[in-house]
């Protein structure tokens, strides 16, 4: 039911017809926002400038000769893993590490064939 009038009968509430030229708009320029009635804005003066702090990181070598170098910053919930080979060239031996680095990477391993390794990943949030 709708609200009543002071007289007792029911009446629809009037609709409120809003025009174009009365709304306010939803984008501005960056020329708009820059400027008010009164000119430009201000450039905001600088603050005292922070000093930047390195996160602690470590820098080692493993005994396979794989260097692993890891770095913590316990607010950020996650885990990045990124690997970078080395080498590169155009000698036999180049050609062959290649070869080795695909094959492992692609095909699996002895312990575990590629689909193995892709669900382990997938479980732990691997890409």
């Amino acid at each position: 039911m709708g609200p009543r009038s002071s007289t007792g009968s029911l009446h629809r509430a009037a609709a409120v017809t809003v025009h174009r030229s009365n709304a306010v708009p939803t984008h501005r320029s960056a020329a708009e926002i820059g400027t008010t009635a009164a000119g430009p804005r201000p450039v905001p003066t600088l603050g005292r400038q922070r000093t930047l702090r390195a996160p602690s990181m470590v820098d080692t070598t493993l005994d396979s000769g794989l260097r692993v170098i890891a770095v913590r910053r316990p607010a950020v919930p996650m885990v990045e893993l990124r690997l970078a080979v080395p080498f590169g060239g155009t000698s036999a031996t180049h050609a062959a590490r290649a070869e080795v680095l695909a094959t492992t990477l692609l095909h699996g391993t002895s312990r575990r064939d590629r689909f193995r390794i892709d669900t382990e990943l997938a479980t732990v949030g691997g890409d």
